[in-house]
């Protein structure tokens, strides 16, 4: 008996695998895409790399304590900085993208905690620095700027296919 029930959930097992696996006949279909890595340096110290997707808008978040190398130290006397970088994609079927900045200095803190995967501090507040949207030109595959005399920003564009 138990020969028999062994046998009937091999068989039910080898009937499930089997549907589950795909066939020469099935043909996965990709799409391109645009990706952007983007790189935020405050000199010798990143404080931001991250890959996005070139589609709508993406915001992404950064909060370091940076070393008396940093341009935000050297120009601002900053030894703290935290803040975003906003990319904006309006076009339907191309990446043209722009990208916008926003950034708190700190000459000492008093406390941090973490809001949407990075630093905010609270403390010696310095000034903001803010940067207007600049737009991207990806006709070389990458793009830099300094920004504000406090950071380098490099985006390059990347374009994968990917399973739909």
């Amino acid at each position: 008996m138990n020969k028999w029930i062994g046998y009937a959930w091999a068989v039910v097992a080898a009937g499930l695998l089997s549907g589950c696996a795909s066939t020469a006949n099935d043909k996965i279909e990709y799409v391109e895409k645009t990706f952007l890595k983007i790189q935020l340096d405050a000199g010798e110290q990143t404080l931001l790399d991250s890959e996005v997707l070139c589609e709508g808008t993406q915001q992404l978040r950064f909060g370091e304590a940076v070393s008396e190398q940093a341009y935000v130290y050297k120009n601002f006397l900053a030894k703290f900085v935290s803040g975003a970088l906003l990319i904006n994609n309006a076009a339907v079927d191309a990446c043209e993208a722009s990208v916008s900045l926003q950034a708190e200095l700190y000459a000492d803190i008093s406390s941090s905690k973490i809001v949407n995967g990075a630093k905010v501090f609270q403390g010696d507040y310095l000034q903001s620095i803010s940067q207007a949207a600049i737009p991207v030109s990806l006709e070389q595959g990458s793009w830099q700027d300094f920004v504000a005399d406090a950071f380098v920003l490099t985006v390059q564009a990347e374009t994968r296919k990917i399973p739909l």
